[in-house]
């Protein structure tokens, strides 16, 4: 505007709906200049409010809009599966450990009670080993008579049962 309007000329005035306004002592050229200014101006701002309201939607829904539902439909989902497998992997991983916590320290005290039995065994050498072979023999066999015998009544008591059912089941 500065080329155009050299210091001297009547003053410009901006007003609120934007436009430059000139005194009514200018020149019909340097009105004709404004005025043809001011459409530029005016065709400028309708295009870029056109954009600002317009276009920057249209772009934000096709661009970054998609890019949400990409993320919400697919990326969300894998990553709660992945932390759903990383839960189970940690799940193996912790009970394997426990597990083997476990066995090392039934092995351990295994081993303590083998060894407390070997030192107590050398210490008293008066108990016969045989003696104590039989005996344990003998509890085996005790053991397999009183496991006979539990046999046999579990035996008889589900043919008592299946007896008792298919009688019901007969008078039904």
């Amino acid at each position: 505007l500065r080329e155009i309007f050299p210091r001297g000329c009547a003053r410009l005035q901006y007003l609120s709906d934007g436009f430059f306004m000139s005194s009514k002592f200018m020149l019909d050229k340097e009105r004709a200049q404004i005025l043809d200014m001011q459409k530029r101006l005016s065709t400028v701002h309708n295009k870029f409010l056109h954009y600002k309201h317009h276009e920057l939607n249209e772009i934000q829904f096709d661009e970054y809009d998609s890019i949400q539902v990409d993320l919400m439909e697919n990326v969300e989902p894998t990553l709660k599966m992945q932390g759903y497998k990383t839960d189970k992997r940690e799940l193996t991983v912790y009970r394997k450990f426990e597990s083997l916590a476990g066995l090392c320290s039934r092995r351990y005290r295994e081993e303590c009670s083998t060894r407390v039995g070997c030192i107590q065994a050398l210490e008293n050498p008066d108990i016969d080993l045989e003696q104590r072979k039989t005996d344990y023999l003998l509890k085996i066999k005790e053991l397999r008579r009183l496991l006979n015998e539990e046999r046999a009544t579990r035996r008889k008591r589900d043919a008592q049962i299946l007896k008792d059912v298919h009688m019901k089941s007969s008078a039904l």
